[in-house]
């Protein structure tokens, strides 16, 4: 029996939209291979290589439950579920279709509880989709839904849980729309056109999830917001951002992105905008999570995505800043975070309610800390080797070095046979070496100065000539060499602590040695 179509609540004329960005799908079907094998182990399922049956259930209506005995090709639906308690066992067979728009592989026609299961649903417009609105549960597991034009699944359920699938070379993998309640466990989602995962749900928990090779976001929260957990998964790779937070949902909640790994996707690792939520009713919390190599920032916060806290986090090398807070964005709180070479500045907020404590802000390329007048000082920022020393002047951040009196006041090309102590920097070192190291033994203590070059020389600032010993630099700034600390061959027991070696043309530090 075939479906009326306009009973599917406007899926099919939402799905024209992803045509628009089809070119990027000859990209995204070359994503990681690592990925796509393991969504097909996380499924449990391949396509099964027997001889196809005559296709008898091809648009045929399901009252009870059935296991596949062959693979099933259809030229028009596929299976039309209308019975409760329903089991879709799919024996490890293939459900395909032939890509025609409007042609769904699994139609749930309202059904209140149904189960697919252990099989690949492929080549549909829809893998698994809906009729009539209504099902009370529907669950996936060890389902592989592949290449289906527009989604994977986008099933209308009150609660929809997948577990140990894969969602491969979709348009969107898969669509949880008006869902109450979603569960997510052990699941891939790799190489759809658009999103990996695009969820508007009340309550959802994603655990253990793998989004990678996308062509847009990894994960798209949209109008969400009641309760959301988002744990232990990675999103890696996709065009877009890793994961995008829309925080819309119309009565209080928090959405809780935590312990993740977001990594090398095109745009931002994490987008949270708030401009759905006019009320300010659902808080965002990013907490715990590696956010590395993005080609935007770590993490923006945006259109008055109000009160989101970014804590705990690791942010290194993003191509954009490591957290960027807008200026409509209220009472943002960036806590305990590292945030270490980053393309553009360690934290920004043109916002004046953000309050910023505790965070290491290392080797970013520009200012560590910029923030406007009224900006809230929690104390504990520390900073060193940004490409513009210190922070703004709403917040504090010490000094990277505290110069301290010593006895000794260093010269350019000085040698250094005894252990030292500096009571000043070098002079500015213009084709010339630093200070260049005589004995075994020796101990050079910077105590908080610096020696620096002039930035043009073939030179290095400390020498370390070949087969010295135990040699120890300490406490203080190498800058502006060619060479910032330099062993010509190997150098033994040589121990470097607590300092910044920054602003060199070629190398911070070439070193050889063996041996504690």
């Amino acid at each position: 029996m075939r479906l009326d179509r306009v009973k599917r609540r406007g899926l099919l004329a939402a799905a024209h939209m992803i045509d628009v960005v089809a070119r990027a799908h000859g990209a995204v079907r070359r994503a990681q291979r690592v990925g796509v094998a393991f969504a097909l182990l996380a499924a449990g399922v391949a396509d099964a290589a027997v001889a196809e049956a005559a296709n008898e259930l091809c648009g045929q209506t399901i009252t009870q439950s059935i296991t596949l005995t062959a693979n099933q090709t259809c030229t028009g639906d596929g299976l039309i579920v209308v019975g409760d308690n329903i089991t879709i066992d799919l024996g490890g067979f293939t459900l395909s279709g032939d890509g025609d728009m409007g042609d769904v592989g699994i139609v749930l026609q309202g059904p209140p509880h149904v189960t697919i299961q252990n099989g690949t649903i492929r080549g549909f417009d829809i893998g698994v989709g809906f009729a009539v609105a209504g099902s009370a549960v529907v669950k996936l597991s060890h389902v592989t839904l592949r290449g289906n034009v527009h989604f994977g699944a986008a099933p209308a359920a009150v609660t929809f849980i997948v577990d140990k699938c894969s969602a491969l070379e979709n348009g969107v993998g898969i669509l949880a729309e008006a869902v109450q309640v979603l569960k997510i466990t052990s699941t891939a989602f790799v190489a759809n056109t658009t999103h990996g995962l695009q969820l508007d749900a009340r309550s959802a928990t994603i655990t253990n999830v793998v989004a990678t090779g996308n062509g847009e976001r990894g994960l798209f929260i949209s109008e969400s917001g009641e309760k959301i957990t988002v744990q232990s998964s990675l999103f890696a790779h996709n065009g877009a951002e890793g994961v995008f937070i829309a925080d819309e949902f119309s009565t209080p909640g928090k959405i809780t992105l935590t312990k993740n790994t977001i990594v090398g996707n095109g745009a931002e690792g994490v987008v949270v905008d708030g401009s759905g939520d006019s009320a300010h009713h659902v808080a965002v919390a990013v907490i715990g999570n590696v956010i590395e190599g993005n080609g935007a920032a770590a993490v923006t916060v945006t259109n008055d995505a109000d009160d989101t806290v970014v804590t705990g986090n690791r942010l290194i090398g993003n191509a954009g800043d490591g957290v960027t807070i807008d200026a409509t964005s209220d009472a943002t709180i960036v806590r305990g975070n590292t945030i270490i070479g980053n393309g553009r500045y360690g934290i920004v907020t043109t916002n004046p309610t953000a309050t910023l404590a505790k965070n290491v802000v290392n080797a970013n390329h520009d200012l560590a800390i910029t923030a406007p007048s009224g900006a809230v000082d929690g104390g504990g920022n520390t900073t060193r080797a940004n490409g513009v020393a210190g922070c703004s002047p709403a917040i504090a951040c010490p000094p990277e070095f505290t110069p301290k009196p010593g006895p000794v006041t260093p010269t350019c090309g000085m040698h250094v046979a005894t252990s030292i102590t500096l009571g000043a920097s070098t002079p500015l070192c213009a084709g010339t070496d630093g200070l260049i190291v005589d004995a075994d033994g020796v101990t050079i203590n910077l105590n908080g100065h610096a020696v620096r070059g002039d930035g043009n020389s073939v030179t290095t600032g400390v020498v370390i000539p070949a087969g010295r010993k135990h040699v120890t630099i300490a406490n203080g700034l190498v800058q502006g060499f060619q060479i910032g600390i330099g062993t010509d061959l190997a150098s033994d027991g040589l121990k470097i602590t607590n300092v910044e070696v920054s602003g060199n043309n070629l190398h911070g530090a070439v070193l050889a040695g063996a041996g504690p």
